[in-house]
């Protein structure tokens, strides 16, 4: 495995230590682990996985510092830019489009509850037209063959 994959991990750990909210973190960081894993299985599928499993331990970090959730937030793209393919990368940089907005939104709003809800929404709607734009484009491929 690459090693920019774990990046984000011991970032998150830092974070939550010095900001107090190290179980949090320690959960989360356990979660992207997990899905690190199961990425290395999905193969091709790997990246979308892996940038779920990222956005939580992202979404923590965000609580208690912006500057490490940001730099968390890039290791995670990092690392799904890593997993995919050349022809996914598109994909990714519109989920994190989404996802990049959605801590736009949490800045807007002040508000770590409301704001949590209104990230996970789009979070979720955004690897959910990614997934489904990419399912399309595989089922189209295997039908020109």
């Amino acid at each position: 495995m690459k090693p920019v994959l774990f990046l984000p991990v011991p970032l998150a750990l830092a974070a939550g230590l010095l900001s107090g909210a190290w179980l949090d973190t320690l959960l989360f960081s356990f979660l992207y682990l997990g899905t690190l894993c199961l990425a290395q299985r999905w193969r091709s599928d790997g990246w979308l996985l892996l940038f779920c499993g990222g956005e939580p331990l992202v979404l923590v970090t965000a609580g208690k510092s912006w500057e490490a959730a940001i730099l968390i937030q890039f290791l995670v793209l990092w690392a799904a830019l890593a997993t995919t393919q050349d022809r996914s990368a598109p994909w990714v940089i519109v989920g994190a489009g989404f996802v990049l907005s959605g801590g736009a939104m949490i800045a807007a709003l002040d508000e770590v509850v409301t704001a949590l809800l209104a990230v996970g929404g789009l979070v979720l709607l955004a690897f959910s037209l990614v997934w489904l734009a990419e399912h399309q484009m595989k089922s189209r491929a295997e039908i020109g063959r």
